[in-house]
């Protein structure tokens, strides 16, 4: 755990508590404290009782607006002292605001290290160990749980946000996303029912009629981060693939009552994108099926794989970035550390492995997931297989994942041009083996987009 303390005295006695903390003393420069926080994380930040008010509250404000994950302790002359605002406190619930009566240097350094030694007590409680992390799109979806929810402040600190069984609104929870947070968490011992509780409302919402595509699509979406969330978590339960179930039939239905991609990508553009792994998994599972039903190809079972590949086929991967990585010799090694990399080689046989999980599997099912980072010149993985080994079914997969991330890559806004381009580079790259037949399915709906 670090602790700065910031003091006008460069004197400043460090206090002497007794675990073995990390403590450095910064004197008061706004600029030069910001940037120290910039590129080193503090577990704990002391503003001492020399530091002027104003100057203080400068800083607060600094931490708050940035939502940093630090804890406070405000030291204060009673003389001087001013009763910060309600934000203070609620922004980390073990911030304290502390005033001292009188200056006495032996006096207050035994305060100093018994308030330090009480809030490293406090953040010690809270084990991240303990928690699940939730996509926090869902708690966007709900204004209300059945369990507490908690926001991680650092590794070793937690705090709660959300109180079981009471209400709160979407402002509340788009602060959070509006500073990058991806995560709340449940307690383990709470998830259970967590999960139950979500399921249960997003299978509810397919049971309620909808009114137009776009309700289709956002439902859908939802389900897909539930699943993901549900799968993280607890694996392959039954609640899981109730869900899964769930969106496979809602998403077959969205197909074949929509079965044109210029009306899908229309109004795929107008739900909110929420991931690229939740979005291009919806996408894909509507081209696939499109591609199958333009080929004739759209039996239960056909149509029941595309869609559970589709959902599932990155569902051991939680970055965004490792995702849209198409080959492994797209890989930029600086951006990334070994052990991101080695989860994107591996993401194709654990997807393998997590949908062999399922019972009564459709078959080919787990195939598509494992090859669908093949490629038609042999140098995919994980088995660098050429067009003549990939399945035709796995073949129309990976056609249809290409064009996802090139529609990804136009925002879904597509002119002639680039259609052009798309068919041109297709045709050089699938008219082969096994990708010549899904490549006919391809050509037929890129033509929707006319």
């Amino acid at each position: 755990m670090k602790i700065m303390i910031v003091s006008n005295d460069a004197q400043t006695t460090i206090p002497k508590i007794s675990s073995n903390r990390q403590i450095k003393v910064k004197p008061f420069d706004v600029q030069l404290i910001s940037a120290e926080l910039e590129k080193d994380y503090i577990d704990v930040l002391i503003i001492g009782h020399d530091i002027k008010y104003n100057n203080a509250q400068e800083l607060f404000t600094i931490i708050k607006n940035d939502l940093r994950d630090i804890t406070i302790l405000w030291f204060a002359f009673k003389k001087n002292g001013e009763i910060p605002n309600r934000d203070f406190y609620q922004l980390n619930i073990y911030n304290k605001y502390i005033q001292i009566e009188k200056e006495d240097s032996t006096s207050m350094e035994a305060l100093y290290t018994e308030v330090i030694e009480t809030t490293i007590s406090e953040l010690s409680k809270e084990k991240i160990n303990d928690f699940n992390k939730v996509d926090i799109n869902i708690f966007c979806e709900h204004n209300y749980i059945c369990a507490n929810a908690y926001l991680k402040l650092s590794p070793s600190k937690i705090v709660k946000v959300i109180n079981a069984n009471e209400l709160y609104n979407q402002e509340f929870v788009q602060k959070f996303v509006s500073k990058g947070v991806r995560y709340l968490y449940i307690k383990k011992d709470d998830y259970y029912a967590f999960s139950e509780f979500i399921s249960g409302t997003v299978n509810a919402k397919y049971k309620t009629p909808k009114t137009s595509i776009v309700d289709d699509i956002k439902g859908e979406l939802e389900g897909i981060i539930v699943l993901h969330d549900l799968i993280h978590n607890l694996n392959m339960d039954n609640a899981t693939v109730k869900t899964l179930n769930e969106v496979i039939v809602s998403n077959i239905q969205t197909v074949k009552k929509y079965p044109h991609l210029k009306v899908i990508m229309e109004k795929f553009s107008l739900s909110n994108k929420k991931n690229y792994i939740y979005d291009h998994s919806l996408m894909l599972s509507y081209i696939t099926n499109l591609m199958a039903l333009k080929m004739s190809w759209a039996t239960t079972a056909t149509l029941q794989k595309l869609s559970m590949a589709s959902i599932l086929h990155d569902v051991a991967l939680d970055n965004e970035r490792l995702a849209q990585i198409g080959r492994l010799d797209e890989i930029d090694h600086k951006n990334f550390s070994w052990k991101e990399i080695d989860k994107l080689k591996k993401h194709p046989q654990e997807g393998y492995y997590l949908v062999e999980q399922i019972k009564d599997i459709p078959p080919d099912a787990a195939t598509l997931v494992l090859h669908h980072h093949e490629t038609s010149d042999g140098q995919g993985y994980p088995r660098g297989l050429d067009a003549s080994q990939i399945p035709q079914i796995c073949c129309l997969f990976i056609i249809a994942e290409n064009l996802v991330n090139k529609l990804y890559c136009y925002d879904h806004k597509i002119d002639d041009e680039k259609i052009r381009e798309i068919v041109q580079d297709f045709n050089y790259k699938y008219n082969r083996g096994n990708f010549k037949r899904p490549l006919e399915g391809f050509v037929k709906i890129i033509e929707d987009l006319k």
